[in-house]
């Protein structure tokens, strides 16, 4: 349990991180280095682990363009747009909301059935949600946007629609014979080439400050949010069902609070613990038939 709380916690602490690198540029130029060095890194794993090149068959190059596009690009550009304008907490909330999109993307993806738990689970969960946003919107900067007050909140919720999105996309091509690591490594090195197109077309970019400190930054958040995270998580599946995992995500954004109210300075209002309760709730009923039979 111990290894399960420390994923989380990388999880919460990046996107404290993310705050301080985007003092320093802007959201492209630091997601640029990360899918750049992450993608390279899965790729040399992927050698290292396998000792050959990696080969792409030609019916599938549709589903890693698909993958690239949608669960790299989409989401890690809109992401870290979003996190400029919304606290770290709220940025961490929102993923907890994958495992339903998910499951809503599966429904019509593979046609697989809701039963009323679920239904009911996520009809609690996205309920819980609004006692926070209702409170964070008194003190973020979102007025800046004047009649678009919700463009960043709807960004960030187009993101975790990508990213959920995403792990369909990695389960099936992963059916197809391909490694985790290798399906990473292609999307985060061709995203990368995806958002420098986007930088040199919307010209953007801002220099970077702080060199050495911002290098430092970027390579702990690739270090706790990339490479650990997804070598913890895999790990943890060998004992840990994906349902009970997701369960224990509600704790992530306890930690994001956490690191967020201490270097940050972010609030946080008793509507904070309303939806952590919330959502844990809905989390619970949706998720309820697995977590019986994990705790038989």
């Amino acid at each position: 349990m111990f290894l399960v709380i420390l994923l989380y916690l990388f999880f919460g602490i990046s996107f404290t991180i993310l705050k301080f690198l985007f003092n320093m540029t802007d959201p492209l130029t630091v997601t640029f280095w990360r899918l750049l060095i992450a993608g390279g890194f899965f790729i040399f794993f992927y050698f290292w682990r396998h000792r050959k090149w990696p080969k792409i068959k030609v019916k599938d190059r549709s589903l890693f363009f698909q993958f690239t596009l949608i669960a790299i690009y989409l989401t890690f550009t809109l992401g870290s747009w979003a996190v400029l304008y919304i606290s770290s907490i709220k940025a961490c909330f929102y993923y907890n909301l994958a495992p339903f999109v998910t499951a809503i993307i599966a429904y019509f993806w593979y046609g697989r059935t809701l039963s009323i738990k679920k239904i009911a689970g996520i009809i609690v969960s996205f309920l819980g949600f609004i006692p926070y946003l209702r409170a964070a919107a008194q003190y973020e900067s979102e007025s800046v946007f004047h009649a678009f007050i919700w463009l960043p909140d709807i960004a960030m919720a187009l993101a975790v629609i990508s990213y959920a999105y995403g792990w369909l996309l990695i389960n099936e091509l992963e059916k197809r014979g391909y490694a985790a690591e290798l399906i990473n490594g292609v999307g985060m090195l061709a995203g990368s080439g995806l958002v420098l197109g986007t930088m040199m077309i919307t010209k953007t970019a801002i220099p970077i400050a702080e060199m050495s400190k911002f290098i430092a930054l970027l390579l702990l958040l690739i270090l706790v949010g990339n490479i650990i995270f997804y070598a913890l998580y895999s790990y943890l599946l060998h004992y840990y069902r994906p349902t009970f995992l997701s369960f224990m995500g509600i704790i992530a954004p306890l930690f994001a609070g956490f690191f967020g109210w201490i270097f940050l300075s972010e609030p946080i209002p008793p509507a904070f613990f309303v939806t952590i309760f919330i959502v844990a709730l809905g989390l619970f009923i949706f998720n309820y038939d697995e977590l019986m039979n994990v705790a038989s």
